[in-house]
């Protein structure tokens, strides 16, 4: 299965000079959410995500599982975690965890951060250097995992639209692959989401791997591959609705089905 549907929820603004929001975006974030993974009109899987935010604390859970018909030709599921613990929203010191399987190769991550610097690392089964070159700890400096990465983007994005700014990059590791994200801000727009109409922020995201990938995922990769479209709601919570992206099958998206209640989770009970 392309690493790529997974590790960026992967995954994932014509902005008037000085337009305001009706209620302006806000930073800290508390979030449960259930969203639906189609490939053109199949249902492909499902995803998980709780995110509780402060600004000295963060905690993020994520799950995936394919279901449907689509569980006959292949299997994934993964249940993820990550806590940090910084200041004034920045997060120097993270936790991450991430227990997965692919049909019947089970993988383990534990990245351990320390002054936004990889200080523990714990990979299974371990690569081989050989087949994966190793990504060099300079280069991991500053990076984000995949949860980690999901706040990251939302807070960038955030005070990309009270700047007018117009793009951004950030460098995410999953223990393994070191890829750089580069985000466009495209604009506001109103879209139609559950048959009703949404008012909505759009940015885009387009990768490009920097360490660690194997030669075949390298002759894989186009400089040229679609970009991510993500959808964000455009009000003081600024929750991302949906992700889009062309595939060669058709298109992939993931699309926000439900907003559980407080006490209720959206997780869907991995235990790998």
């Amino acid at each position: 299965m392309n690493h790529r549907l997974f590790n960026i929820p992967v995954l994932l603004l014509l902005i008037a000079p000085g337009a305001g929001f009706a209620a302006e975006p806000v930073i800290p974030f508390t979030f449960h959410g259930l969203y639906e993974v189609n490939l053109g009109n199949i249902r492909f899987a499902k995803m998980g995500l709780e995110i509780e935010q402060q600004s000295d604390y963060y905690k993020v859970k994520g799950d995936i599982k394919v279901t449907g018909i689509v569980k006959m030709f292949t299997q994934h599921s993964s249940h993820t975690t990550v806590d940090g613990s910084g200041d004034n929203f920045n997060y120097p010191a993270r936790a991450y965890e991430t227990r997965y399987r692919t049909k019947k190769k089970h993988k383990y991550v534990k990245l351990i951060y320390e002054s936004n610097t990889v200080k523990t690392e714990v990979l299974e089964p371990p690569e081989n250097p050989a087949k994966r070159p190793v990504v060099p700890n300079t280069l991991k400096k500053n990076s984000y995992d995949p949860l980690s990465f999901i706040l990251k983007m939302r807070m960038e994005i955030i005070s990309a639209l009270k700047s007018n700014k117009k793009d951004f990059s950030l460098n995410v590791y999953d223990g393994r692959r070191l890829t750089k994200a580069n985000f466009n801000i495209i604009g506001r727009k109103a879209i139609r989401l559950d048959g009703k109409k949404t008012d909505v922020v759009i940015a885009t995201v387009k990768r490009e791997l920097t360490a660690g990938f194997t030669e075949s995922e390298r002759e894989d990769y186009s400089a040229y591959e679609p970009v991510i479209t993500i959808y964000f709601s455009d009000d003081a919570r600024f929750i991302p609705l949906k992700f889009e992206t062309s595939f060669w099958l058709g298109t992939l998206s993931a699309t926000l089905i439900k907003e559980c209640r407080t006490g209720e989770s959206c997780l869907l009970g991995i235990k790998e």
